[in-house]
């Protein structure tokens, strides 16, 4: 999976607006781009993967305030 980096930066850096390249089966030389918040399936794997992230720091906050 490739990320989609934008060579201008429009301020718009929430995880909803993240684009992925997708090919249309149709024509195959014509890519069209959609947002991965509109695909159920990534949807899916990056509110797992920002729940584990925030899981990770907590649990991190929580070890350096013990020292």
């Amino acid at each position: 999976m490739a990320k989609n980096k934008d060579k201008k930066d429009n301020g718009n850096n929430d995880a909803d607006s993240k684009t992925e390249t997708v090919v249309v089966k149709k024509n195959p030389m014509e890519a069209k781009t959609v947002r991965v918040a509109d695909i159920p399936k990534f949807n899916k794997q990056a509110k797992e993967a920002q729940e584990k992230a925030a899981k990770e720091t907590a649990k991190n906050a929580a070890k350096s305030t013990k020292k």
